[in-house]
């Protein structure tokens, strides 16, 4: 069960009770440098949660795009959950009689904000690198057609353009391709497990 906040706390925004004393933080991730605020409190119930989910929704949406921010975000956003837990044992918030300023409203929950889900675009990015290279094997490239520029130079390119022939098949680096092939090309190292010890073996087409 949730502590009584003391009675003698106010929100510093609004001046309603009662309030706890927490803080919230906006992160901003960029290439070389990076952002961060802090909302310091006490809140009460409305206010915290009006800064709480825009501060966070923030962070979701940019708060992980630089190399340092990646790896400081998670923890803004754990900081303001553990924070926002706080704001939950809260009645509604009683301004003073002779108040000026009304308690914010607390907007839109976090979930139902856009910006934060932003947060998936980088991760549906890595997820569709990650699966295009997986599919990118020796034995994916049969029946794909090449282009020889030079004698240490070739391209592999759609049969629809213009080429010189095309991979048939595919053999172990030791192994030899079809006499009727007109050419070899090893496989590019990619990796402790690629499978770069395969030749494509090229022929007429």
């Amino acid at each position: 069960m949730p502590h009584a906040p003391p009675l003698d706390v106010s929100c510093r925004y609004c001046g309603s009770r009662p309030a706890v004393d927490v803080t919230f933080k906006r992160h901003t991730g960029m290439v070389v440098m990076r952002e961060t605020v802090t909302y310091p409190g006490p809140f009460c119930r409305d206010c915290g949660l009006n800064v709480f989910r825009a501060a966070t929704a923030h962070t979701l949406a940019i708060g992980w795009a630089g190399l340092l921010s990646l790896f400081i975000f998670p923890f803004v956003v754990i900081g303001n959950l553990l924070s926002r837990r706080k704001l939950t044992g809260l009645t509604a918030p009683t301004p003073p009689i002779d108040a000026a300023v009304r308690p914010a409203q607390p907007g839109k929950p976090l979930l139902l904000r856009p910006m934060a889900y932003l947060l998936l675009v980088p991760i549906l990015g890595i997820g569709i690198a990650a699966w295009a290279d997986a599919k990118d094997t020796a034995e994916s490239q049969v029946g794909r057609c090449v282009v020889f520029y030079s004698d240490t130079y070739t391209m592999i390119t759609s049969c629809d353009e213009a080429h010189d022939g095309v991979i048939v098949s595919v053999v172990d680096r030791d192994g030899s391709c079809p006499a009727s092939a007109i050419a070899e090309l090893e496989r590019t190292e990619r990796g402790e497990n690629s499978d770069g010890g395969k030749k494509l073996c090229v022929g007429e087409g």
